[in-house]
């Protein structure tokens, strides 16, 4: 057996438990369960730590999760013995039971949270008739364990069951009652949702800990009032509900310090804890400061970081180009790479359980940033592209180069104003971003803005040019110098037509659908294109990607040259989906099932030597990231022609007797348009006659079932 197979099959098991945790969530099927699990009387410590999968050894497994929870191992938690047990998980614990047996541990309660603390949580255990496996991590103080139970999707909704829950309800309080359980439910799926995707785990960690807090509050107030004959229903100010069964009910509090965590009334606000998740989702992106604010009258007493409060009062004294400045001068000082930062010594902070969790925003995201300059440039596009404002916001605080650029020669403000994204356009201009910035192509803020009609992003960058950029006559002389003549042409380029043949374009079917090979539907488009030179001048402009020059510098003489252009505002785009369109609508048996969509991401490839070649290999399927589609077929169009080598050819096989099968073989000629399916094994012959040049990408094609052409 080999030494490294237990770790490949542990990766193995925590993706298939990740995949199902994820489509349990989409499905909708977290489920709040109202079943009791007893526990047995079993020495925790000869337990074992694999999960079991008979009904006979779940009071064995729950023995073993309160002996891990007990020494704090987080790491027993695992995604794969989650799901593996999912039923003992998620159940009911019988709090008498976990009294009896001794596997709550006063002495260690007492000595990290405190004796106030412990006769808290005693007291609320002795009212409750069950409890939650979240809430019992969470009473504890075991929040590194409580992460893990949010990782699994764990619902955090999910509640005990009060002594005073099993008596029976009255009729008036029924309906109530089953209307809040099913409200309930619908908020915990949503919650869920909202949690597993992109949310930061500490930030869930520490609002799921306050609700548990308020749950307990609200339990201990009506048993100090008991005497006083408290009603065992309440009406709640926000949604207007009466008669509402206390089980739901949750008194707002607060932590006093991180020492003492001990909670108090601050404004005696009762609510149901349906309106609390409610006002958690509608209002949790918005919140600057502590997240869980009291949802009747907005009351916030949590302790504040004065450190964060003094960098954000700094920050907003400052002008955007000075914070950017700062920002990369914070970025400057970070390791380039990972290998960098080893050798830099620098490590993760092990976090306390305290310190597992954040009450803010800024205080949650510090750990998703990066700690090297490549891997927090690499989260700084992620985290634009997915529209994430306090991600972005914290790495902005943190230090990054706001006008850092991928392979496209897009900075993030180009992508956030493709996408219409105008928070995030306003922040990254409050942070220096450059409103002037082009993309490869010399493709323009405005043009992207007005392809896509995103006039409210285009009116915000105009005001940070107005106010910030045009005023200084730096920066005027600096986009005087060459950028406005480039823009011209550009835009001339753009908004003019590339001439085509007035004849129909001619298409030549290389391997029909019928045939029984991954390389079906591959055809060849020709006599649709006059003239090139719009779209060799647009080559000219982009710089040759230099990225990977040191992995392939003894290849550089047999590999191609690439300059990545991305088509954000369609013109080239437009023209090859009219051209393949008009190309299947002269052959009326190969007519497209519906339009060909040309994806925005191209590269031109460049081979300026002669010898050069490309090994057999096929290509991989591209995801429009706007739409969510997947391409079906690349295209090359060629933009010179090679008299002799070059060629593309579409083989049989990729390896074995099937690389000397070939199945077509396309010469490279000026204006030509080859399509095939991204399976179809292929290569590129040794080159004769320089330069070959070619535009590659990817296409969405479907064609409809016909007769085949003569080839």
């Amino acid at each position: 057996m080999r030494e490294d197979f237990p770790e490949k099959a542990r990766e193995r098991d925590r993706r298939k438990a990740r995949y199902c945790i994820r489509e349990r969530v989409a499905a909708g099927s977290v489920k709040i369960s109202s079943e009791t699990t007893t526990i047995c009387n079993t020495d925790p410590t000869t337990c074992s730590t694999s999960p079991k999968t008979s009904d006979q050894d779940d009071e064995v497994l729950l023995a073993s999760i309160f002996h891990n929870i007990n020494l704090g191992k987080s790491a027993y938690f695992s995604l794969s013995r989650i799901m593996s047990q999912m039923n003992v998980f998620s159940s009911l614990l019988s709090t008498q039971e976990i009294l009896s047996r001794g596997y709550f541990k006063q002495e260690q309660v007492n000595s990290r949270m405190g004796q106030k603390h412990l006769q808290r949580i005693t007291a609320y255990l002795n009212q409750m008739v069950t409890i939650s496996l979240m809430e019992y991590t969470i009473l504890v103080g075991r929040y590194h364990i409580t992460a893990c139970l949010l990782v699994a999707a764990m619902s955090p909704c999910q509640r005990g069951i009060l002594k005073d829950d099993e008596r029976p309800i009255c009729n008036n309080q029924e309906d109530n009652h089953h209307s809040m359980h099913a409200k309930l439910q619908t908020v915990s799926d949503q919650i869920s949702r909202r949690f597993f995707n992109a949310f930061p785990l500490s930030l869930s960690g520490y609002i799921v800990t306050r609700a548990v807090q308020m749950r307990m509050q609200s339990v201990l107030q009506r048993t100090e009032k008991r005497e006083e004959q408290v009603s065992d229903t309440f009406d709640c100010p926000i949604c207007n509900i009466q008669n509402i069964p206390s089980r739901y009910q949750l008194v707002y509090t607060h932590d006093k310090n991180e020492n003492d965590t001990t909670t108090t009334s601050c404004c005696h606000c009762n609510f149901c804890e349906v309106c609390f998740w409610t006002d958690i989702l509608q209002h949790v992106d918005e919140r600057q400061g502590n997240v869980v604010i009291c949802p009747c009258c907005g009351a916030d007493d949590h302790d504040t970081d004065q450190a964060t409060d003094m960098d954000a009062q700094s920050t907003a004294l400052l002008s955007p180009k000075q914070r950017g400045q700062r920002s990369k001068e914070r970025f400057l000082d970070l390791p380039i790479d990972s290998i960098a930062l080893k050798k830099s010594g620098r490590k993760k902070k092990k976090t306390t359980e305290l310190e597992s969790l954040s009450s803010s925003w800024a205080k949650a995201v510090i750990p998703s940033l990066g700690l090297c300059q490549s891997v927090r440039t690499d989260k700084f596009f992620t985290y634009t592209d997915k529209n994430a404002i306090h991600f972005v916001r914290g790495l902005l605080e943190a230090g990054v180069n706001v006008d850092a650029t991928n392979e496209y020669g897009q900075p993030p403000l180009y992508m956030a104003a493709w996408c219409g994204f105008a928070d995030m356009v306003e922040l990254l201009l409050q942070y220096g971003a450059d409103p002037w910035i082009q993309a490869n192509g010399m493709m323009t803020l405005e043009g992207v803005c007005r392809a896509h009609g995103q006039d409210n992003c285009l009116d915000i960058i105009k005001k940070y040019r107005r106010d910030y950029w045009e005023s200084t006559p730096a920066d005027l002389e600096k986009y005087a110098n060459g950028s406005v003549e480039h823009n011209n042409a550009h835009t001339q380029m753009s908004m003019t037509k590339i001439k085509t043949c007035a004849v129909e374009p001619m298409l030549r079917v290389l391997i029909d659908e019928t045939v029984n090979h991954p390389g079906a539907g591959s055809y060849l488009i020709s006599d649709w294109i006059e003239d090139v030179e719009p779209i060799l001048e647009l080559w000219r402009t982009i710089p040759v990607d230099t990225s990977s020059k040191k992995k392939n510098e003894k290849k550089l003489e047999t590999c191609s040259e690439r300059s990545y252009f991305c088509d954000s505002e369609g013109w080239l785009r437009s023209t090859l989906q009219r051209c393949i369109k008009q190309a299947f609508q002269k052959h009326s048996n190969r007519a497209l099932q519906e339009d060909a969509v040309v994806l925005s991401h191209m590269r031109f490839l460049h081979y300026k030597h002669r010898g050069s070649s490309l090994a057999p290999h096929v290509d991989l399927c591209r995801v429009e990231p706007r739409s969510g589609q997947r391409s079906t077929h690349s295209f090359l169009f060629y933009l010179t022609t090679c008299e002799t080598g070059g060629e593309t050819v579409l083989l049989g096989d990729v390896r074995g007797e099937g690389r000397d099968v070939v199945m077509a073989s396309v010469k490279p000629t000026l204006g030509h348009l080859l399509l095939f399916p991204h399976a179809c094994p292929h290569e590129g012959n040794v080159v004769d006659c320089v330069p070959k040049l070619l535009i590659r990408g990817e296409v969405i094609l479907t064609v409809a079932n016909g007769q085949s052409l003569d080839q």
